[in-house]
């Protein structure tokens, strides 16, 4: 889809160099974190839904598998992402981190904004989060929570089915700075 391509690129030019740590809220289908394993990335998913981790590793998987991608770097674990503290995760911090669950991308409102805050601690410094947000412009709202002083806006794309990838990046610093855009914005589908 044209939101999963956009995501997925839009991470893959953030990872700097090496293997990245990445960090995903939400799995869907597992077709981002395929798209990072596919560049030798560690994936962690925490996917609140047993059915669709399940739906996810039946059909998806071996379809990425039969396509080359080590799915055996895609750790999914099944855990509430709005209770991110009490998560199992693997005791590191990851480069990238991805959010794609329905209280951030639907209603953006200070449920989603405190977990945004919470991830800044499984992040290293320096990390890109990405969020999936379809209304408004989030990253306004976000300053004015003063939820997440440890994360900086960058900038967004817009996929064809308007969604709003916006990148932020884990630091101290205030002042925004300009995401560079590689290729057109997406257009509105009809």
């Amino acid at each position: 889809s044209s939101y999963s391509y956009i995501m997925s690129q839009a991470m893959l030019e953030a990872a700097t160099s090496g293997e990245q740590h990445v960090l995903m809220l939400g799995l869907g289908g597992g077709t981002i974190a395929a798209a990072m394993a596919r560049r030798n990335h560690t994936v962690t998913a925490v996917e609140i839904s047993a059915s669709i981790a399940r739906l996810s590793e039946q059909h998806f998987f071996p379809l990425f598998r039969s396509s080359g991608i080590d799915t055996s770097r895609i750790q999914i674990i099944q855990h509430d992402a709005a209770a991110m503290e009490r998560a199992k995760l693997p005791r590191r911090h990851f480069d990238l981190l991805c959010v794609d669950v329905p209280f951030c991308y639907e209603r953006f409102d200070s449920a989603c904004a405190a977990t945004l805050s919470t991830l800044a601690r499984f992040a290293t410094s320096g990390a890109s989060l990405f969020v999936n947000v379809f209304h408004g412009k989030p990253h306004e709202r976000l300053r004015g929570t003063n939820l997440m002083p440890h994360w900086r806006y960058v900038g967004e794309r817009i996929s064809r089915t308007s969604n709003r990838i916006c990148r932020y990046e884990r630091t101290n610093a205030t002042a925004p700075v300009r995401w560079g855009f590689l290729g057109a914005v997406g257009r509105r589908s009809r």
